[in-house]
C-alpha cells in the first residue's frame, strides 16, 4: 500500500512537472535587456538634490512653475521659467575635505521624447509637454555623461543644472499634470 501511494505521488509530481514545463515553454516569447548600475565611491560623498538656495532637497523633487493653457498656447520649445538645481555631494565640504576625492563621474538618463526633453510620465496629462533638463551651461547631460571631472574645491563636487517645461508641438496643450524622472549615477574617487 505504501509503495502504491509513493508511486501515485511520484506520478502526480511527474505529471505536474511535465505540465508546468510545457506551459513555461509556451510562455517564453522574446527577450529583454535589463540594465544594472552602481558605483564605488567615497563614503563621505552621499549625493542628493540641492535647491537654488543651497539646501538639500530631501524629496528629490524639483518643482517647476505651473502654466495655463494660455501661457503656452501654440508656442513651441521651452516655456515658462527655468528652475536651477544641483546634483552632487550633499555635504560638499565633507566630501572635498575627506582628502580621497579628486575626480568624479556623473551620468543622467531618462525617458526622452526629444533630445534633452524628458517625456511626461502622467498618462492623463498633456502628451505634448515634457521637461527639458540641461547643464546650467546649456549643454546636454542626458546625452553626454560628465566623466573624469576634476575636484579642486568643495563646489566642484556638485553639478549645476536647470529644468524647464517644454512644449513639443504647435498644438495648445490640454490641462493636466506634467512630471518626468531622471536617474543620476555618480562616482567620486
Amino acid at each position: 500500500m505504501i509503495n502504491k501511494i509513493k508511486f501515485l505521488s511520484l506520478s502526480a509530481l511527474a505529471s505536474a512537472m511535465i505540465f508546468t514545463s510545457g506551459i513555461s515553454q509556451a510562455a517564453v516569447n522574446g527577450s529583454l535587456e535589463v540594465k544594472f548600475q552602481s558605483s564605488i565611491t567615497s563614503r563621505s560623498c552621499d549625493i542628493g538634490v540641492i535647491d537654488e538656495t543651497g539646501n538639500s532637497n530631501l524629496s528629490n523633487t524639483v518643482i517647476l512653475p505651473s502654466l495655463t493653457t494660455d501661457d503656452v498656447n501654440t508656442m513651441t520649445g521651452v516655456v515658462g521659467t527655468s528652475v536651477s538645481f544641483s546634483v552632487g555631494a550633499v555635504d560638499q565640504e565633507e566630501c572635498f575635505n575627506s582628502g580621497a576625492v579628486t575626480t568624479f563621474d556623473i551620468v543622467a538618463s531618462g525617458d526622452q521624447v526629444s533630445t534633452d526633453v524628458l517625456r511626461n510620465a502622467y498618462a492623463t496629462g498633456p502628451a505634448n509637454m515634457g521637461v527639458q533638463m540641461l547643464l546650467d551651461s546649456g549643454d546636454s547631460i542626458l546625452n553626454a555623461p560628465l566623466l573624469g571631472q576634476t575636484v579642486s574645491s568643495a563646489e566642484d563636487t556638485v553639478v549645476d543644472l536647470k529644468a524647464q517645461l517644454f512644449h513639443l508641438d504647435a498644438i495648445a496643450p490640454n490641462e493636466g499634470l506634467i512630471g518626468s524622472t531622471a536617474t543620476f549615477t555618480t562616482a567620486y574617487y
